[in-house]
């Protein structure tokens, strides 16, 4: 009777579903060609946990668990399903897995409940279910993406479609390889032949060239002594016509030269000492020009046409300008 009762909720549900249009909702979502992310929801430590985690761990791929622990048997078990199918819809993985071990018919009830059902039918990511029965399908399996008799047949289909996807890409980087280096060969050989052709035009046209050349080289030769014989005849002209031009201009230089030294030599500093001007420095080295510079007990260096003399200011005044006298005065 429990069985019968069951059988007929299980009727009711499926058609409700497909009424729906949910029935396939989840088959429909688009499978990643790589599902390493895995979600999965199951029960910690069970036979069907391990079962499962087992087949990812040997296949040597690099898959990632999100576990969602939840109870998958007794009362509570519908609503700890579909919580965790929640939590893990909230995670970035590609595929959640749902997992459970072999078990009575009654054992299994909470994978025939609308709740789990509604949770499948509206997960985001494609969901696979490995819930170790034999007999029909329960609603969760019927409702899942894919679903397999036991979890260890989930994760062995899990380790294929993704080994599946490896083998392609390997298969294509081999192809790849081998294409590129057929291509390789081709341009080495275009190039080496490529090269031979270029190696001999280049020889032709450096022979062209060289004697090209050295043609050219003969005939600037001749032009080139023609013209130094002309710059040559051309120079000895203008150094007969150059060199009177140039005992004139030393004469007259040597004049001007004259000149300034008797100019320079009626304002050499030793001539005015020695005609009885003086010349007056202060401590620090510099001419004194005016006795407005000077102040008591500054000491002054005067230089004579025959020596010097030190002295002290004993005090220092400023004369008014005179008037215009008529006379000259010479200062040093």
């Amino acid at each position: 009777a429990l069985l019968g009762r069951m059988a007929a909720q299980r009727a009711t549900l499926l058609a409700a579903l497909e009424s729906e249009g949910l029935l396939r909702r989840n088959a429909a979502v688009a499978m990643p060609a790589v599902p390493l992310v895995v979600g999965l929801v199951a029960s910690p430590g069970t036979e069907g946990f391990d079962d499962f985690l087992g087949q990812l761990r040997g296949s040597g791929m690099a898959f990632t668990v999100l576990l969602s622990p939840v109870q998958v048997q007794g009362a509570r078990a519908p609503a700890s399903i579909a919580s965790g199918l929640a939590t893990v819809s909230r995670t970035a993985c590609d595929l959640t897995v749902l997992v459970r071990g072999g078990g009575a018919k009654a054992d299994l009830a909470a994978f025939d409940t609308e709740i789990v059902a509604r949770a499948i039918c509206s997960h985001p990511v494609p969901v696979w279910t490995g819930i170790g029965h034999t007999g029909d399908q329960s609603v969760a399996d019927v409702v899942a993406g894919r679903s397999f008799v036991t979890p260890t047949e989930c994760g062995q289909e899990l380790v294929q479609a993704v080994g599946t996807f490896a083998n392609r890409v390997v298969g294509r980087s081999r192809h790849l390889c081998r294409a590129a280096r057929a291509v390789v060969d081709d341009n080495q050989t275009g190039h080496r032949h490529a090269r031979q052709r270029l190696a001999g035009a280049a020889r032709s046209q450096v022979h062209r060239h060289a004697a090209r050349a050295e043609g050219k080289a003969l005939r600037v030769g001749l032009q080139a002594r023609r013209h130094l014989d002309a710059a040559a005849a051309g120079l000895e002209r203008r150094s007969d016509r150059l060199a009177p031009l140039s005992l004139g201009a030393l004469r007259r230089e040597d004049q001007r030269l004259a000149s300034l030294v008797r100019l320079l030599s009626a304002f050499d500093v030793k001539r005015q000492l020695e005609r009885g001007y003086t010349l007056t420095f202060d401590a620090s080295g510099r001419v004194v020009r005016s006795a407005a510079a000077l102040g008591a007990g500054d000491r002054l260096l005067t230089r004579f046409g025959d020596g010097t003399a030190r002295s002290v200011v004993e005090e220092a005044s400023v004369s008014s300008p005179s008037a215009d006298d008529g006379t000259s005065r010479e200062q040093c």
